[in-house]
């Protein structure tokens, strides 16, 4: 809970992670992250951020699940990637993504 979110405070970058073979929908998800950290005394919300789908290697509809995270992450104006932690499916697309987005906080600081 809270005790997490004052660590979140060092981080100039955001990653949301959601399950992507989850039953419940992706936005409500999204919405309770977003929620949490809008109710944080810090201002955690205006941080750039990334959503994540994880476990890809779990959807039995790839491309479906791909089209509601590109379709959720669009409402939001917040890049996206898909990955698998069991195949490495996408994971250096999203470090990289990671990265580049760090690199343009620090630039403009």
């Amino acid at each position: 809970g809270t005790q997490f979110l004052r660590h979140v405070e060092r981080c100039p970058v955001l990653a949301h992670l959601v399950d992507l073979a989850a039953d419940s929908p992706l936005e409500g998800r999204v919405d309770t992250i977003r929620g949490e950290l809008e109710a944080h005394p810090a201002p955690l919300e205006a941080r750039p951020w990334v959503l994540v789908g994880t476990k890809l290697d779990a959807v039995a509809d790839r491309d479906a699940a791909r089209a509601e995270l590109e379709a959720v992450a669009g409402d939001h104006g917040v890049r996206w990637g898909a990955i698998s932690a069991v195949t490495g499916e996408g994971v250096d697309v999203m470090l990289r993504l990671l990265f580049d987005l760090t690199e343009d906080v620090k630039e403009r600081a």
